[in-house]
């Protein structure tokens, strides 16, 4: 992480105001998912506060949709949410039938995104990339 990441995410904790969290936000690293497993593609880049599940006209679009991956049909229509929240990456479980697993275990609240953990939506897994913000500039 580096040094202008580290002193916006200890700002925003101290003082949790829109301003301050919109500055962490712009510094924390960028969340890249790679497939594993069976899951087959590009690793998939994400925006702050990305849905994941499955795009249909019962739950509406998602920024990640993962029906067409081998085991997409286990995932929910709007399975989970990742975002950023205090400049740390979060991922959590939208009570989805098939839960949301990080590391081998099930989700039952927000947990941290670090880089190199196996997040699976249902069977549908990926390994977490963050890339630091000095990289894409």
């Amino acid at each position: 992480m580096s040094r202008l990441a580290t002193l916006a995410r200890a700002l925003a904790a101290r003082w949790p105001t829109p301003a301050i969290a919109a500055l962490a936000q712009a510094f924390a690293e960028e969340l890249v998912l790679a497939p594993q497993g069976e899951t087959r593609g590009p690793r998939v880049r994400l925006q702050v506060n990305s849905l994941v599940g499955v795009d249909c006209r019962a739950t509406g679009p998602v920024d990640l949709d993962l029906g067409d991956q081998p085991g997409g049909r286990w995932v929910s229509g709007r399975h989970a949410r990742l975002f950023i929240h205090e400049g740390l990456w979060l991922v959590e479980d939208l009570g989805s039938r098939n839960g949301t697993w990080l590391n081998g275990r099930r989700i039952e609240r927000a947990r941290v995104l670090a880089p190199g953990a196996r997040l699976c939506f249902a069977n549908v897994c990926f390994e977490v990339v963050l890339v630091n913000p000095e990289a894409r500039r």
